[in-house]
């Protein structure tokens, strides 16, 4: 990593409007979606900002409320919680680094203080989810213990109890 990072809530203080991560959508979505959903409530947005630099944002995750079909998870997994039509998560959406800072680990970085932060929310939820736009997005997932629908593969999840556990 060049220098230290912070992560902090997105306001509309912090420069957006050259954020390049390769991936349009996401560029789009931060530069002109994200203060939207902040005004609705939609999701909670944290961005990665340098210390040298603390309103360019070089990188950023959405945090929000979600479910899934009991149905849609693996036994193994189904057998350890109650049986209810779906069952609350959250949803890491959206993480994404500027080009200028891919490789350093700002993805892994983003990707705990997300996991870090769903295991100190009030609303309980049995999962966190995330869907990975395309295979090189689910690999990055895989690493850090995400777990594959089986008849989903880019939709993945890690239980709460082993975020809990990574963080007690």
């Amino acid at each position: 990593m060049k220098e230290p990072i912070n992560i902090e809530r997105l306001t509309s203080n912090h420069n957006r409007k050259i954020f390049d991560c390769g991936e349009e959508i996401l560029n789009d979505y931060i530069r002109t979606q994200a203060s939207q959903d902040l005004k609705k409530n939609m999701s909670a947005i944290y961005v990665a900002v340098s210390s040298t630099d603390p309103l360019q944002v070089i990188g950023f995750y959405i945090l929000s409320a979600t479910h899934i079909l009991f149905s849609d998870l693996p036994s193994e997994i189904a057998q350890s919680i109650p049986r209810y039509p779906e069952v609350p998560a959250y949803r890491l959406g959206r993480l994404a680094v500027d080009k200028a800072y891919q490789g350093m680990g700002i993805g892994k970085t983003l990707i705990m203080d997300a996991l870090y932060i769903c295991s100190n929310l009030k609303v309980p939820a049995a999962m966190v989810i995330v869907d990975a736009k395309h295979q090189k997005a689910c690999s990055f997932y895989l690493k850090y213990g995400f777990i594959q629908l089986p008849e989903q593969p880019l939709k993945l999840f890690i239980p709460m109890k082993v975020i809990k556990n990574t963080f007690s």
